[in-house]
């Protein structure tokens, strides 16, 4: 008797933890995939929500699924939020959202009265990844990429990419939020655009937006966001390349295929000067060649020399850039209130000097490093 009842009681139970969505229930859900804040042109705030709505055919018995796009305008971004369910015919769910995108004309407005709503609400996802599209948000939204049927999904894969892990940063909701409140307040967020140049229209990543004070005051190019991220990385490149030119022809180029990448930092504040010190370890593989190359020890260690005489000469220009600008990109100014609490700098980067200690190595090929 025990063990009828036992058998009942786990089979009622496990009808009642079932989590899965029915038919019914998913058909009356539409889920956002993107959600793209604006501005206008009288400040109020305008929002895109690119969206899938399942939905089961009556005509094959089939489930299938459309891509919707809803726009709204409101004083607050929860007042966007909510005109943009008068839309629908059901509600919106953020809680499949992967990306939030603002425009560049709200990230130099200022992003401070953009973010409260979805750090607040529990649908909004806090590991979401964040960026800055540089155009209007309608131009984003009515562009439908080839290679996915939403521009969200296709965003997200993007910014995970470790084949782009030397252009572009992997910067989510929740480390924007960390990191605005600590040192000179700064983040750094992917940008992007749609390159309209070739024969089909892709989205691209096209550099970083510095933002400080939730301010976009600055924008590295995808070179200097390179150089950034070589000098700010603790080992999460993967992949990247470095272009330098021929050992024996002035008129010809090597290029040399990131693998791994590690870079460490060291910071010394004697009472007036800042020294930040940079030790960085890269190792390369040699991708191509133009008019071939004599291999041989001695051309290897050339090629490493160059390399790093040109990863010395362009970080300590972005550094020097940075240093006039007052952007501290690096993130200075919380290192040394980290390590020398107590001490009064307004500006860190701007009494702050760079030593880099570089050393690249290119992998052995089977004739020349590793052979027996």
């Amino acid at each position: 008797m025990l063990k009828k009842r036992l058998i009942l009681l786990f089979l009622i139970i496990s009808t009642l933890l079932t989590g899965c969505f029915n038919y019914r229930d998913i058909n009356r859900v539409i889920f956002s995939t993107m959600l793209v804040i604006d501005v206008d042109e009288d400040d109020n705030i305008v929002i895109y929500s690119e969206c899938f709505h399942s939905f089961r055919s009556t005509l094959d018995n089939t489930e299938q699924g459309q891509r919707l796009v809803y726009k709204a305008t409101g004083k607050t971004l929860f007042d966007a939020v909510r005109e943009l369910n008068t839309f629908s015919r059901y509600k919106i769910d953020y809680s499949q959202c992967k990306v939030y995108i603002f425009t560049e004309r709200a990230a130099k407005q200022g992003l401070g009265d953009l973010i409260d709503f979805l750090r607040r609400d529990q649908e909004f996802l806090l590991r979401a990844f964040i960026g800055v599209f540089l155009g209007t948000g309608e131009e984003l939204v009515k562009h439908v990429p080839k290679q996915d049927d939403f521009v969200g999904l296709l965003l997200e894969q993007m910014l995970q990419s470790d084949f782009l892990s030397t252009i572009i940063v992997n910067y989510r909701f929740n480390e924007f939020l960390n990191t605005r409140n600590i040192g000179k307040h700064v983040n750094k967020i992917n940008a992007m655009y749609i390159d309209s140049t070739g024969p089909e229209n892709f989205i691209k990543v096209h550099g970083v937006a510095i933002i400080q004070d939730d301010i976009m005051v600055y924008k590295l190019d995808p070179q200097e966001t390179v150089w950034c991220n070589i000098l700010y990385n603790q080992g999460r490149l993967k992949s990247g390349a470095i272009i330098v030119k021929h050992t024996d022809y002035e008129d010809k180029y090597v290029s040399l295929e990131i693998r791994k990448s590690k870079t460490t930092t060291n910071l010394h504040f004697d009472g007036r000067r800042i020294n930040l010190i940079k030790k960085i370890n890269i190792d390369v593989v040699i991708a191509d060649v133009q008019d071939g190359l004599e291999w041989s020890e001695e051309t290897l260690e050339k090629l490493e020399h160059l390399a790093e005489v040109k990863i010395k000469d362009e970080t300590e220009a972005l550094f020097g850039k940075l240093k006039a600008k007052g952007v501290d990109v690096l993130d200075i100014q919380h290192q040394v209130e980290m390590e020398y609490p107590g001490s009064d700098i307004e500006n860190a980067i701007k009494i702050s000097n760079l030593t880099s200690d570089i050393n690249v190595q290119i992998l052995g090929s089977s004739n020349i490093r590793g052979s027996n």
